[in-house]
């Protein structure tokens, strides 16, 4: 069915008027530069929905990016914070170490102590010992 120019009627193919050649050329040009305009709308909106995804993409890795950067801060900040712990663990090895070394030195120290103590103990005990058994002697000698 077609819409005749003139008179804007609807007319079907079988009653189409004959046209002269120069009007048949015409339209068919308009007829194929019609067709034209839709095959170029076509790719056009193919070509948009194309930019569409790409866009979303582009979107997409922008936020992936800025999320990326964010972890890098994170990242720096724990590894500055890493790295303060690690001297302080250092500096708390090395006190640990002159602390084992005090340790040892205040066993050795305290075990020569002891053995002193023990010593001035048998030394008195025998200087009692020897002051009980003093007069006793000196008795049983005079007599």
């Amino acid at each position: 069915m077609l819409l005749c120019p003139h008179t804007r009627w609807k007319i079907f193919d079988s009653e189409q008027p004959k046209l002269p050649n120069s009007r048949i050329s015409s339209t068919s040009k308009l007829r194929r530069g019609f067709e034209y305009v839709q095959l170029a709308e076509s790719r056009y909106r193919h070509a948009a929905d194309k930019l569409q995804k790409s866009e979303n993409v582009i979107e997409k890795y922008k936020k992936k990016l800025e999320d990326s950067a964010g972890l890098r801060r994170e990242l720096k900040s724990l590894e500055e914070e890493n790295a303060a712990l690690v001297n302080t663990n250092a500096t708390l090895e090395t006190e640990l170490k002159k602390a084992g070394s005090a340790k040892a030195l205040a066993d050795s120290y305290r075990a020569q102590i002891e053995t002193l103590e023990a010593k001035a103990a048998e030394q008195a005990n025998q200087v009692c010992h020897s002051s009980e058994q003093g007069p006793s002697l000196i008795r049983r000698s005079l007599s």
